[in-house]
């Protein structure tokens, strides 16, 4: 959070640099908020890539241990 000021950035860099670090903070609880409330995440680019890999997994075949005993 602080690289602005560890390297001395320019001063509008350290200003760019803490602007999107706060707006990437207030989308994530945006989010988290929504999700929490029940909607579904459907944010940018992400909730279609989670909702694709949630599918997939649903359809996998489930693993089975040959060497477990299996109940009958």
């Amino acid at each position: 959070m602080f690289v602005g000021l560890e390297f001395n950035l320019q001063g509008g860099m350290t200003l760019f640099i803490f602007s999107i670090a706060f707006i990437a903070a207030i989308y994530t609880l945006w989010g988290a908020l929504d999700v929490a409330l029940g909607f579904d995440f459907d944010y940018i680019i992400l909730g279609k890539i989670s909702k694709k890999v949630s599918l997939i997994n649903q359809t996998r075949k489930k693993f089975e241990d040959p060497y477990l005993p299996t109940k009958k």
